[in-house]
Formats: C-alpha cells, sequence, structure tokens
C-alpha cells in the first residue's frame, strides 16, 4: 500500500513539472510582429498568388502582424488590412519585433481625408482591375487609408470608402485614389519618416541579443529562434529531476517487498 501511495505521489510531482514547464516556454515566445529592415518596401498582394496584384506596399521601417505561413505566402495584417506578401520577401526584408518596440504604432498613418481630395469629383480605381468611376465628391465617406501603392512613379492611396446615393448607403468597397488628385500629390515613400519603433528596436542596449539574423516562422506565425541559455539550463535540470525521477519509480515496482521475502 505504501508503495502505490509513494509511486503516486512521484507521478503527481512528475506531471506538474511537465504542466509547469509548458506553461513557462509558452510565456517566452515571441511577438507576431515583424518590421520591413530600412531601405526595403514590402509589397503586399491581394490574393495568396505569386501572380495576384500587388495593393500596397509596407514602408521602410513599419511594422506588421504576421498571421500564417504556407505554400511561400504569408498572409499578414497591416493598419486593419489583411493582404500576402511572399516568404522570400519576408525572409529577406523582415526582422522580429520585440519588447524594445514599446507602444509606438506599428503602421504609418497617411495623411488624407476626403477634404483632401481636389475638385467635387473622386475617381475611384478598383483595387484589382484599376477601373475607375466618378464620384461626387459629397457622397463618399473616407472609412479608412491603409497605406500607399506604388506603381513606378505614380502613387495611390488603398482606402476604403461607403457611398450613400439618395439616402442608400452601399456597401463598404475597397479601392485607390490617385494621389495626384489630392493635395498630397508630392507624397513619395522616401518622404515617411522612420517609424518610432524602429529607433526604440534599433536604439543600443547591452542587456537586449543582437537581432541580426533572418526571422523564420511556423505555420501558426510564431517566431522560431532558439530560447536563451538560461531557459535551456532550466530545461535540463529539470528533464535530469524527471530521469531521477523515473528510476526511483522503476525501483520501487520492481523491488521485492518484505511479505514475498518472508515467503
Amino acid at each position: 500500500m505504501k508503495k502505490v501511495i509513494i509511486i503516486t505521489l512521484l507521478m503527481t510531482v512528475i506531471a506538474t513539472l511537465f504542466i509547469g514547464g509548458g506553461v513557462c516556454y509558452a510565456e517566452e515566445s515571441q511577438t507576431n510582429y515583424y518590421y520591413v529592415v530600412k531601405g526595403n518596401e514590402l509589397s503586399v498582394r491581394v490574393s495568396a498568388s505569386e501572380e495576384a496584384k500587388i495593393v500596397m506596399q509596407i514602408p521602410s521601417t513599419y511594422a506588421f502582424e504576421c498571421i500564417e505561413k504556407a505554400d511561400g505566402i504569408v498572409r499578414v495584417k497591416y493598419n486593419g488590412y489583411e493582404g500576402y506578401v511572399l516568404e522570400t520577401d519576408f525572409n529577406q526584408k523582415c526582422k522580429a519585433v520585440t519588447s524594445k518596440w514599446g507602444e509606438a504604432p506599428y503602421f504609418y498613418t497617411v495623411p488624407l481625408n476626403i477634404s483632401n481630395v481636389n475638385g467635387d469629383q473622386l475617381t475611384f480605381y478598383n483595387k484589382e482591375t484599376m477601373a475607375s468611376d466618378s464620384l461626387p465628391k459629397s457622397w463618399v465617406t473616407l472609412n479608412n487609408v491603409y497605406g500607399y501603392y506604388r506603381t513606378g512613379s505614380d502613387y495611390y492611396f488603398l482606402v476604403n470608402i461607403t457611398v450613400t446615393v439618395l439616402g442608400n448607403t452601399n456597401p463598404p468597397q475597397t479601392g485607390f485614389i490617385k494621389a495626384s488628385d489630392t493635395t498630397l500629390a508630392d507624397f513619395t515613400k522616401d518622404s515617411i519618416v522612420d517609424s518610432a519603433g524602429y529607433v526604440a528596436e534599433t536604439t543600443p542596449d547591452k542587456q537586449e541579443p543582437d537581432e541580426d539574423e533572418t526571422p523564420t516562422i511556423n505555420p501558426g506565425g510564431s517566431d522560431g529562434s532558439t530560447q536563451p541559455a538560461t531557459n535551456n539550463f532550466e530545461r535540463y535540470v529539470l528533464i535530469a529531476v524527471i530521469a531521477v525521477l523515473c528510476v526511483v519509480i522503476i525501483i520501487l515496482i520492481f523491488a521485492p517487498n518484505k511479505s514475498k521475502r518472508k515467503s
């Protein structure tokens, strides 16, 4: 009977160690945010295909959320817009955001509102075909400005709008407003200042590890970097303790008890 009690207690201790270890390492996993390395742009596509149209560029030094990776395509979210980037671009142009980023915004806020549109008409471009519609500006509510799209020397702003005609409100739609049709005609990617988060991220700090290596992600979007040395030492100690407890259990199971020896 005593042997059964001892074995039960040892098994409980082992289970507790496993659960405690799992919680510890789960809390140490990094964020799913990545930033575009200075001097680069990250092209966001409208669908999960290498041939899909580019609808937006995430600017240098700004960050985005990595949602998942599959078949060479990474699904991302930037300033409320979900799109797709090539995994090769992701690996070459992006690094993982750490806690040094702080509370700074991840995206660049384009200073566009409906009053920035020149004249009384707004030319709205389809986000896939670039076909255009001319709408009275008074009909249009600008819901969100996600970012910019650059093709050659032309700049467009990817936006979400709602059109209301004679009291009837149509479903929201996403498309482009051309920068040259607005008071932001001189907008360029080079006019965007470095993000505050990037400045904090790259500020030298002797207590922080160097982050020069290109990040990799698993299909759930979490960072695949190795654990710090301290965590590895703790893990080795945990394994050693479990191994010793297992040996004790085996000895207790197979050791003859007093009643068997007397018989």
